[in-house]
């Protein structure tokens, strides 16, 4: 059985969901999690990134979410202190 999380975009028309939702069931299994904004299907992925230099400053986007796991440790405590000093919104827990 194929169990598949699929986030529907909010602005959809019923008709395009049912689309959406009808070609993930009858598609190539593979994938436990898709997203669909507007006839675009998104699946996550990590990327290998290029360490930033010594002293760089991590750019901080307000239109970004970020999850910092350890939250509750000395090094992750600081890090979602650094979030909020640099305005970036608020915590939920």
């Amino acid at each position: 059985m194929k169990c598949t999380i699929v986030d529907l975009d909010p602005g959809a028309t019923p008709e395009t969901a049912a689309k959406s939702i009808a070609d993930e069931i009858t598609g190539a299994p593979g994938e436990s999690q898709v997203a669909f904004r507007g006839t675009t299907r998104y699946v996550p992925r990590l990327v290998r990134t290029k360490a930033r230099p010594p002293g760089r400053m991590v750019e901080i986007r307000e239109d970004a979410t970020y999850l910092v796991t350890g939250g509750f440790g000395e090094s992750g405590e600081r890090c979602w202190v650094g979030l909020r000093i640099r305005g970036h919104g608020t915590s939920q827990w």
